[in-house]
C-alpha cells in the first residue's frame, strides 16, 4: 500500500488542480526494491449548482418589484450562499396586462461561486 495526500481531497477544496504525492510503500520484500514516487494531479471540477426564480403574483395596476432575494438555490455545499440574484419579468410594471408572464433569473452573485456550474430555471408571476 502507499499514503496518498493531496490538499484537493478535502470537502472544502475550490476548483482548482491539486498536487497529489505518493510516500509510505509498505509490502512484504519492499527492501528488495528502490521506491521512487511520482507526482500526480487531482482536479477538482465545479458542482452543478441550480438556481430556480420563485413564483411571484400582483394585483393589476400594481407594479412588481424584485429585490433579487425571490429565488430558491439547489446543489451549495459547505456553507456557500447565493446573495442575490437579477430576477426580471415583463409582467412586472404597473401597466402589464393580467396573464402569466415568466420571470428570468440570471447574474448570480455570492462568494465562492466560481466552484459552480449555474443553471437558472424560470418561474412565474
Amino acid at each position: 500500500s502507499v499514503t496518498l495526500a493531496s490538499a484537493g481531497s478535502a470537502a472544502t477544496a475550490v476548483v482548482n488542480t491539486y498536487e497529489i504525492t505518493a510516500s509510505a510503500a509498505q509490502g512484504p520484500k519492499l527492501g528488495n526494491y528502490t521506491i521512487s514516487y511520482a507526482k500526480g494531479t487531482l482536479t477538482v471540477n465545479p458542482k452543478a449548482l441550480t438556481i430556480t426564480a420563485n413564483d411571484q403574483s400582483k394585483i393589476y395596476g400594481n407594479a412588481f418589484t424584485f429585490s433579487g432575494t425571490e429565488f430558491t438555490p439547489d446543489g451549495l455545499v459547505n456553507n456557500d450562499v447565493v446573495t442575490s440574484v437579477t430576477l426580471t419579468s415583463a409582467g412586472a410594471s404597473a401597466s402589464a396586462d393580467v396573464d402569466t408572464y415568466e420571470i428570468t433569473a440570471s447574474a448570480a452573485q455570492g462568494p465562492k461561486l466560481s466552484n459552480y456550474i449555474i443553471t437558472y430555471t424560470g418561474g412565474t408571476l
